[in-house]
């Protein structure tokens, strides 16, 4: 059973603020054009690219989880914004997406890539926020920011190689 201190850094980790990003694709990735659906949207992927990228997906969805959530420093503070703003644009893009599927910017190459590069924003605020750990001299900025790069890259890849193989 979990110690009192195991439950309490759970319920104060910034992994609950992945909470509203695990909802937007759960709730709304049926609604996205037929491009975005898993069939289309993962076929023919390099097997490389799609182990890349779920592999740093779940190093970015965990990190958070071991760092605090506190807005007590400007730094913190300006890291939740990032995180809120961030996700904001996510949402829009999903939006521009969903609401007009053949609309010239959602046709683009920007618009089409735009949920791979937004995360990007509110990963940005996690990163910001990750000055400290609930692990002893661990500093999880670093490792954050790597991966969250490495994520981005390959799921921007991974879009882009979507967009190109539809002649978009």
């Amino acid at each position: 059973m979990p110690s009192i201190a195991v439950i309490r850094r759970a319920l104060q980790s910034c992994g609950w603020l992945l909470i509203p990003v695990v909802a937007l694709n759960l709730g709304f990735a049926s609604n996205l054009p037929e491009a975005y659906q898993p069939q289309v949207f993962w076929k023919d992927i390099p097997v490389a690219l799609g182990f890349a990228e779920n592999v740093y997906r779940v190093g970015v969805f965990v990190l958070p989880c071991l760092v605090p959530l506190a807005w007590r420093s400007r730094t913190q503070r300006a890291g939740l914004m990032l995180f809120v703003v961030g996700f904001a644009l996510y949402s829009a893009s999903w939006a521009l997406l969903i609401l007009t599927p053949g609309g010239t910017l959602a046709r683009s190459l920007v618009g089409f890539t735009s949920p791979a590069w937004t995360p990007g924003f509110w990963l940005a605020g996690l990163v910001v926020m990750a000055d400290t750990s609930f692990i002893a001299r661990f500093h999880p900025r670093w490792p954050l920011l790597v991966l969250s790069v490495l994520f981005l890259g390959c799921h921007v890849g991974h879009a882009t190689f979507v967009f190109t193989r539809l002649g978009r």
